[in-house]
């Protein structure tokens, strides 16, 4: 059926924030994630705007800034060349 390709991404999705919720009992994770609460919350409104609005592209690039931010509770520090010239802390995001 033409819903196969939601399913899957729904699998996906849930595998994605069920690691994400795993590595957020870690004291340090759960604090720098409530600490950007404030930045994912307006992630979360601009692409509802964006989609509202038929951004379709922008709110996909929206959607991949949104995700890759997560990208340092996952694996740890996302190499970036800002983040090689600092510490070992994740580089600034749009929204974590």
């Amino acid at each position: 059926s033409g819903l196969k390709p939601l399913f899957l991404f729904h699998e996906l999705i849930a595998v994605f924030f069920a690691r994400i919720q795993d590595q957020a009992r870690k004291p340090e994770v759960r604090e720098q994630l409530q600490a950007r609460l404030p930045e994912i919350a307006a992630s979360h409104q601009r692409m509802i705007d964006l989609l509202r609005d038929g951004n379709l592209d922008e709110a996909q690039q929206e959607l991949d800034t949104h995700l890759r931010a997560y990208q340092w509770i996952l694996e740890g520090p996302v190499e970036s060349p800002a983040a090689k010239d600092q510490n070992d802390s994740p580089p600034p995001h749009d929204c974590p």
